[in-house]
């Protein structure tokens, strides 16, 4: 009774709440409630009034990241649909005729640029004035969240609630590339799920293993935070903490989406008090779920040559052969080096240039944003979850990941040479079994894996590596 008016603009507080729904009980007794979304969602649902919004692509905004440093945002295509700015519809319920674009060029002019033209501040894209000060910076309350699990007894995990790089808050879940985009570590793709140490799935009687069919198969488990308990699946994370589980929020949505973006389950009810740590209870649940992964070998098996790695020193003062020895063949009885060998004619260069590309190995982080870049400058289709399992994902590009099974890459190398033999524990049989399990605390590394198109693909001069 105390609220006339509840307006929202690009949030979802009905799906994102830790009590979302008792949000929606009470927005439901607002008088006028008006919620600006680009989508239909949750709260779009519950609302009595819903204003189609621009895609922050086809708006015009700006911020002021430091004292004295201003930045402008501008629309980079046209309104695709009949839709408009929140702050346009302000300025006209006020009573102000004009656009916020027309609103921001006079106040920046009025208030900010001073002598300086606004065509050369967007431009340049930002702005700098001539004022001393200091940004005040928030952050999440790490140190109260330690304090309180500290203070705890009895409770032997620790749950760790993460945002993945491809869905994020689970604003863009209706977009099948990011649903598809494999996370950069785990590799799973349509999903999100609680991950576990080594340690503690053994201690549990969590398994991973692989099904006839060649995906990966899991098993459950509930996880309970105060009252909210929820069904989900383990997944066993080399390299994680014992004690701690790690979930991703942004999944789990159903308003608004396609069904088969209808994946994973909703994280928000453990995010309480807005604190992304909080005590866990766990236990094993029955059934076992399909995972949809991408990469089931987990590292190198002492092929060294695949990734190559060295320290930084020796990098900068040995010769490239000392840690990057070139590969050899034989063609006519005559050890050549391997680059002078091709099974195919020099390349054509009247018919257009010849692209290559040179990766900086020691710069990529697997994050995979030319992962996406790629997929859609190419309109490459979308499989589902049922065809990754089969392997038959359609990314052009994609980032592998390979962990150390022992406590280097050189050291699964050595142990590879040291085979004796074919059978037994020093065998290659028993050792190459042993490489295939990451070390407690891996090492990680991540290889870019090219299109592998002619030399002469339509999308070179664009590719987003």
């Amino acid at each position: 009774g105390q609220v006339g008016m509840l307006i929202t603009d690009g949030v979802n507080p009905v799906y994102s709440l830790p009590n979302g729904g008792e949000f929606a009980a009470a927005m439901q007794q607002v008088p006028v409630t008006v919620v600006f979304a680009t989508t239909p969602n949750e709260t779009t649902e519950v609302a009595q009034y819903v204003g189609a919004a621009n895609h922050y692509l086809e708006s015009w905004g700006d911020l002021s990241p430091k004292v004295g440093q201003y930045a402008l945002a501008q629309p980079v295509i046209r309104n695709l649909f009949d839709s408009r700015q929140i702050q346009t519809s302000l300025l006209n319920w006020m009573g102000v005729d004009s656009s916020y674009y027309d609103y921001v060029r006079a106040y920046w002019e009025n208030n900010i640029l001073g002598s300086s033209s606004w065509s050369q501040a967007l431009h340049d894209g930002y702005f700098t004035q001539n004022t001393s000060g200091r940004t005040a910076v928030t952050s999440i309350n790490g140190a109260a969240s330690a304090a309180s699990l500290a203070a705890s007894k009895g409770v032997a995990m620790e749950l760790v609630l993460y945002t993945k790089t491809g869905m994020g808050d689970g604003q863009e879940a209706n977009n099948p590339w990011l649903q598809e985009f494999p996370d950069p570590i785990s590799r799973v793709s349509w999903d999100n799920y609680a991950t576990f140490s080594k340690v503690d799935a053994q201690a549990l009687g969590i398994v991973n293993k692989h099904a006839a069919n060649g995906g990966l198969d899991g098993s459950y488990v509930t996880l309970t935070v105060g009252n909210t308990t929820l069904k989900v699946p383990a997944l066993i994370q080399p390299g994680q903490a014992p004690g701690t589980i790690g979930l991703a929020l942004g999944y789990g949505r159903k308003s608004g989406l396609k069904e088969l973006m209808q994946v994973g389950v909703n994280a928000y009810g453990f995010y309480q008090a807005f604190q992304p740590v909080q005590e866990v209870s766990v236990a094993l649940a029955s059934g076992m779920h399909e995972f949809a992964s991408v990469q089931l070998q987990n590292t190198l098996m002492g092929r060294g040559d695949i990734i190559k790695e060295t320290t930084l020193e020796i990098f900068n003062t040995a010769k490239a052969e000392q840690w990057n020895e070139k590969p050899v063949v034989s063609l006519n009885h005559q050890e050549v080096p391997a680059s002078s060998v091709d099974l195919w004619d020099s390349f054509d260069r009247s018919i257009g240039h010849h692209f290559n590309l040179s990766i900086d190995l020691n710069a990529c982080t697997g994050c995979g944003a030319c992962v996406i870049a790629c997929h859609a400058e190419n309109n490459v289709p979308v499989v589902g979850k049922a065809e990754i399992r089969k392997s038959r994902d359609m990314h052009w590009l994609r980032i592998d990941r390979y962990y150390s099974s022992e406590t280097s890459f050189e050291g699964d190398n050595q142990k590879k040479d040291d085979f004796n033999g074919l059978f037994g524990d020093e065998g290659s049989l028993g050792g190459f079994g042993q490489l295939e399990d990451p070390s407690a605390n891996p090492q990680v590394a991540f290889q870019p894996v090219m299109c592998q198109h002619c030399n002469h693909a339509p999308c070179e001069t664009v590719c987003p590596v």
